[in-house]
């Protein structure tokens, strides 16, 4: 039984050394699709005009994608292309399992993702590993193997370049409409990078900008993430049982002692392929999977579903984590994003979005005179310290609940007088907590916050009243521009549209921040 459990032991480590598995996913899936092309040379992301989503379900049947009964991707008014059910589905059911094999993955580093024999002549090795894993995936869409597993007709499915409607194809009078500023700098920063990402791959690379880009897009707005996954590894497990049956038709002991040796190395296996790979691995796998891209977002609690990988089927799958009613959609979630994050890289806005920011300036570009015309105090020369505290040059981030606190505690330092500066020590640290500087220093600074952000809400142009009316205007108006293929309204575009959306829920955390502040200020005085 020793000899049996050691060798297959050791057998195990050498012949399973790669075996990695991942129990939690981040999923990153959006309201719109967009497109990916299945060949390389070809200079745009088509899709057939006849392709319907029936006919995408039958492909999927086809290649072992199994859906459950009833359900299926369906168009909906409001969300675009959906995973929808006929039926009542109960918590906890397996709807869709889709095998390893048909994914789409790249890692976030290193280059045991490069498929050289398609890659070659696209990009070196040493190239491929400087790029972010968004750029690897749109290679890999393109060239990594060619028509893959029978995954031809999922991308051509996918939808064209002209479906695209992320800020990154706006023009600058949509981004400026907006009003935001910090996504027109985002953008701008974006559109540089994936330039420069273009000038990594050979001269010769037989696939265009508009491709590279839209590929990025794609990889953006449709994977989810998972420590480093690779395929089950079933040799270590037929070994062991191969040891057990030889050791028990020997007769070389009891079945109990063979079984124990058989526990003890499938545990091991077990506990090195799924929990070790948690443990201090940074490197992530970022994954694109067949119909599960389909699924539209939804914040937990609410979302209905999660995505994990079976590790003994080796395939992923869409599981509920609650009842899903007929007519309903299968919705993931993939975390706690704002919206400036899900329009830049998903194209769409949420409405209501608890994780949504508003971005302010620095604190070290705040108006100083208008701060002490409002406080009644001037600053002193404590600007030094908040410098030194790190406070000056971040963006300050605006909640539906208030101010970044630790821009709170810096406003507590800058507005305190000499006497309050004194009793804390003259240390910025110091004034961290709510009325750590007494409650007339918190009222002054509530003051000052609140007059920032109402100077901000007049600065953007339009009210949320004003935009309300724009925005029924252009939803009345919906028809389809007659020549480019692209949705519109009348003679206003979808990104029109939607930023306009986008600076109704900025306002919106900008007033509910306000709120919040007033709530307090009332509190103080009772």
């Amino acid at each position: 039984a020793t000899m049996a459990y050691l060798l297959s032991w050791r057998l195990f480590f050498l012949l399973s050394s790669n075996n990695v598995i991942v129990d939690a996913f981040r999923p990153r899936v959006s309201n719109f699709h967009y497109g990916g092309s299945s060949r390389p040379a070809l200079t745009v992301f088509s899709r057939p005009q006849q392709q319907t989503l029936d006919s995408l379900i039958e492909w999927a049947g086809g290649v072992d994608i199994k859906l459950t009964s009833g359900l299926s991707v369906a168009s909906t008014p409001s969300s675009g292309n959906a995973l929808v059910s006929s039926r009542d589905l109960p918590s906890g059911s397996v709807v869709l399992t889709c095998p390893r094999p048909l994914v789409v993955s790249a890692l976030s580093s290193g280059d045991s993702d490069y498929v050289a024999a398609s890659l070659s002549n696209v990009i070196s090795r040493e190239s491929w590993r400087k790029l972010p894993w968004y750029a690897r995936l749109s290679l890999l869409l393109h060239f990594g193997d060619g028509d893959g597993p029978n995954r031809r007709r999922w991308r051509e499915a996918l939808p064209s370049s002209a479906e695209v409607n992320a800020p990154l194809s706006w023009s600058d009078a949509t981004l400026a409409s907006a009003q935001y500023p910090p996504l027109e700098r985002a953008t701008a920063a974006q559109r540089e990078e994936w330039n420069a990402l273009r000038t990594a791959l050979s001269p010769s690379a037989a696939i265009s900008s508009a491709d590279f880009e839209l590929g990025m897009q794609l990889a953006r707005s449709r994977a989810f993430s998972s420590p480093d996954v690779r395929a089950l590894d079933v040799r270590p497990y037929a070994l062991t049982a191969l040891l057990v049956v030889a050791y028990v038709g020997l007769h070389l002991g009891p079945v109990e002692n063979a079984a124990n040796g058989a526990a003890v190395v499938v545990c091991a296996n077990f506990l090195k392929d799924v929990v070790l790979p948690k443990v201090g691995n940074d490197v992530k796998r970022h994954i694109i999977c067949p119909i599960v891209d389909m699924a539209n977002h939804a914040d937990k609690p609410n979302n209905k579903g999660n995505v994990e990988l079976e590790y003994f089927t080796d395939a992923y799958v869409l599981a509920l984590t609650q009842d899903v009613r007929s007519g309903e959609q299968v919705t993931i979630s993939y975390g706690e994003r704002s919206n400036d994050q899900l329009l830049q890289y998903y194209g769409f806005v949420q409405q209501n979005n608890p994780h949504d920011i508003f971005l302010l300036p620095p604190l070290g570009e705040w108006d100083v005179n208008k701060m002490e015309a409002v406080a009644k105090r001037t600053t002193g020369p404590r600007m030094g310290a908040l410098d030194r505290a790190g406070l000056l040059k971040d963006n300050v981030v605006v909640t539906r609940q208030g101010i970044d606190p630790a821009v709170m505690q810096g406003l507590r330092a800058l507005l305190s007088n000499d006497e309050e500066w004194t009793q804390a020590k003259e240390s910025v640290g110091s004034f961290a907590v709510e009325n750590s500087g007494g409650e007339e220093l918190e009222h002054i600074v509530n003051a000052v916050v609140s007059n920032v952000l109402k100077n901000q809400l007049d600065i953007m142009g339009t009210t949320l009243d004003e935009d309300q009316l724009i925005l029924d205007k252009m939803e009345t108006k919906k028809s389809v521009i007659a020549g480019d293929g692209a949705k519109g309204m009348g003679t206003v575009s979808a990104a029109d549209i939607i930023a306009v959306k986008f600076r109704m829920e900025k306002k919106k955390v900008l007033r509910q921040a306000l709120e919040t502040l007033a709530a307090l200020q009332i509190a103080e005085m009772s």
